[in-house]
């Protein structure tokens, strides 16, 4: 939590910031001072209902919030939202690319420890993607995470067109009775797998918590394969990455658009997408 503070605090301002906090049972051992801390004590323990509990909950936080802000980014706690470089935006410029769906996916990279070649300790205080090289383009990470609130089939300057307030899918994998408009700018960066050694603690603190389903350490002994998966496969030059899966995570199989993004099996190189070396614009952004 602390680099998830950090980060969008430097962002946003702490002023800005609202944790949503997943039962009562354990202290987060961080500064929250000046951050709006919601806990939430009734959510239930198996994994799907879980998720579906959490994501109508923060939908509800979030229309809200629409009263007091134009947009809003959702991530979970090792989710990190930013502009890619390339595009030479800030924040201001970027959200203007929300205003004509009124939501956007942004492209989703699953941070991946390679310990055969990134093998010093890591250094929390220095920026991650300096220090972590890999990362797999996965439709699963693709997620509406910047939004203003309205959600659309079609163009919001459209007259007389249907929108009604976005809530999120279970997982935040999807905008509910919306189709998938892959962003041109934003991307997320999923730290669950960044360190093998964090990984494996957190595995082992999710055992120990009374309140752990089976469900959460089996959703995470599958993702453990990625460390072994990652180390004898070539990199696909990370641009036509990005190209692929704004092509295709949007489309179903017959060229219709998706309600949430489709993987791209016949681009894959590792069972969950398509596995890059992080662009080294990335290396000082978080």
């Amino acid at each position: 939590m602390s680099l998830w503070l950090k980060y969008y605090g430097a962002q946003f301002g702490r002023e800005n910031l609202f944790v949503v906090l997943d039962g009562d049972e354990w202290e987060p051992n961080v500064d929250l001072t000046g951050v709006t801390v919601t806990m939430v004590k009734d959510a239930p323990r198996q994994r799907v209902r879980n998720d579906r509990f959490m994501a109508k909950t923060v939908s509800g936080r979030a229309h809200e919030l629409f009263n007091d802000y134009h947009y809003i980014v959702r991530s979970d706690i090792d989710e990190f939202v930013c502009i890619d470089p390339n595009s030479g935006l800030n924040w201001e410029t970027a959200m203007e690319e929300i205003d004509y769906w009124g939501y956007t996916y942004s492209m989703g990279m699953d941070v991946v420890h390679n310990r055969a070649l990134e093998t010093d300790p890591l250094d929390l205080n220095q920026p991650i993607l300096s220090q972590r090289q890999f990362a797999v383009v996965d439709h699963n990470y693709s997620k509406p995470n910047v939004t203003n609130g309205i959600c659309s089939q079609h163009p919001l300057n459209e007259p007389r067109q249907k929108s009604w307030l976005l809530s999120w899918s279970g997982g935040f994998h999807r905008a509910l009775g919306g189709r998938v408009r892959m962003s041109n700018h934003f991307a997320l960066f999923h730290f669950a797998l960044f360190d093998y050694d964090l990984a494996n603690k957190r595995q082992k603190d999710r055992l120990a918590s009374n309140s752990n389903h089976r469900s959460f350490t089996g959703h995470i002994d599958q993702r453990f394969k990625l460390f072994d998966e990652i180390s004898n496969v070539a990199q696909m030059d990370a641009d036509q990455a990005y190209k692929i899966a704004r092509d295709k995570f949007p489309l179903e199989n017959d060229g219709s658009l998706s309600k949430r993004p489709r993987a791209a099996p016949e681009d894959a190189n590792v069972s969950s997408g398509i596995l890059i070396e992080i662009p080294k614009r990335f290396s000082n952004i978080i």
